[in-house]
C-alpha cells in the first residue's frame, strides 16, 4: 500500500469490517497506521478487529497528537 486513505463512516461495525478487510491485504513487516479520535475508540476497534480476524495485530493507532509527531518525524 503506497500514500494514504482517508476512510470514514458513521457505522463503526461497518468501518471495523472495512478495516479488517485491508488488514488482509497489508504487509506483515509494515504496520498499518490508523488514526483515532480517542482511546476508546482505539480499544474497541483492537476488540472489534480481534472478533473479526481472531487476533488484532500489525496495526498503529494514533492519536491526532501522536499523529503529528509521527508525520513530522518522516521529514526529519
Amino acid at each position: 500500500m503506497s500514500g494514504y486513505r482517508l476512510y470514514q463512516s458513521s457505522d463503526l461495525n461497518a468501518f471495523a469490517d472495512l478495516l479488517s478487510a485491508q488488514l488482509a491485504k497489508t504487509p506483515l513487516l509494515k504496520p498499518l497506521p490508523v488514526l483515532v479520535q480517542n482511546k476508546t475508540l482505539e480499544e474497541w476497534l483492537k476488540r472489534s478487529i480481534a472478533l473479526r480476524n481472531g487476533v488484532c495485530t500489525n496495526i498503529r493507532f494514533y492519536t491526532q497528537e501522536r499523529m503529528r509527531h509521527y508525520l513530522l518525524s518522516l521529514f526529519r
